[in-house]
């Protein structure tokens, strides 16, 4: 899926950038939907939970 080869480009990012908040916040994204995998067509949306 397209999103796990982004997941590659984050941590090459947080890698030089170790505070990079919305690289972080990414990163746990996509370690979400490796363990649970979207139904279906992935429409790239991201349900913010906490603000």
């Amino acid at each position: 899926m397209v999103w796990l080869a982004g997941g590659v480009v984050m941590l090459g990012t947080v890698q030089r950038w170790p505070a990079d908040g919305p690289t972080k916040f990414y990163l746990r994204t996509l370690a979400e939907l490796r363990e649970h995998p979207p139904e279906g067509k992935w429409t790239s949306e991201v349900e913010l939970k906490e603000k």
